[in-house]
């Protein structure tokens, strides 16, 4: 439906991406992302439950890593790498991208359309 199963495509968990901020390297990590040779695709970034001490079977308490800044990270992370790629091999940088995104909160996914620019 989505065509995110091409034969040249693939799927990474726990990749970490870089980029540069205020000429500091910023290190995002997307819990899965989808690309292929030269670009990421899609990022997905997980909602990650701990649960309380005193009940640990049956409540469960949202942690502090929101999805959706870690999400966001990842996609300027991922606009930089495939910028990057682009020039090395040849090919012009993209002025503007808007980078899939989902974010998974329990079992519901929350889709984002990330737009990114220099």
């Amino acid at each position: 439906m989505l065509d995110y199963d091409d034969e040249d495509r693939f799927i990474r968990r726990g990749k970490e991406i870089f980029f540069y901020m205020a000429g500091q390297r910023v290190d995002a990590k997307a819990d899965v992302c989808v690309m292929n040779d030269l670009d990421y695709l899609l990022l997905v970034q997980e909602d990650k439950m701990t649960p309380l001490q005193s009940l640990p079977s049956v409540q469960r308490q949202q942690s502090s890593d929101n999805p959706e800044p870690q999400l966001i990270a990842g996609a300027i992370a991922a606009y930089y790498q495939n910028n990057f790629r682009r020039t090395r091999v040849g090919l012009p940088a993209l002025p503007v991208v808007f980078m899939p995104g989902i974010a998974m909160v329990g079992t519901a996914p929350v889709f984002y359309r990330i737009p990114v620019s220099p």
